[in-house]
């Protein structure tokens, strides 16, 4: 405080900033971006252990991440948890047109990875889907 009870406020400014404005603006920008990549890292690791795959799993979930962002990783990973805990093979199959894309990119750039019971079921519910697409 100064001798007049005012704050007085020190500011540290990038050196790109060219002012208190954009400083703050690129701080809050840093600090959300840490947060960001945090959270996917967390997200990737939850989504490794429910597949019980825990490293192909994380890997997965991060390519989701980069082609769908956040919110469609998450909402391709959930459809992905229930195919492979098997709650896609009790009759008619709804998957969304993103769940369905990132059913294809999975089957695509990581099936060979994939052990037999997930992959063989991937591979049949896309095979399926696909014929009915036309």
């Amino acid at each position: 405080m100064t001798s007049r009870g005012t704050i007085a406020i020190v500011l540290t400014m990038s050196p790109h900033a060219t002012s208190p404005r954009d400083a703050f603006l690129a701080e809050l920008r840093e600090r959300t971006t840490a947060h960001l990549l945090q959270l996917a890292r967390e997200s990737a690791e939850t989504f490794g252990r429910y597949i019980a795959l825990p490293d192909l799993g994380a890997r997965i979930y991060n390519r989701l991440v980069e082609e769908f962002q956040m919110d469609g990783a998450q909402e391709i990973a959930a459809a992905l948890v229930d195919l492979v805990s098997g709650n896609l093979d009790h009759g008619t199959v709804m998957l969304t047109d993103r769940e369905y894309q990132g059913f294809k990119l999975v089957r695509a750039e990581f099936r060979r990875e994939l052990p037999d019971g997930p992959g063989e079921a991937l591979d049949d519910l896309v095979l399926s889907l696909a014929r009915t697409d036309r």
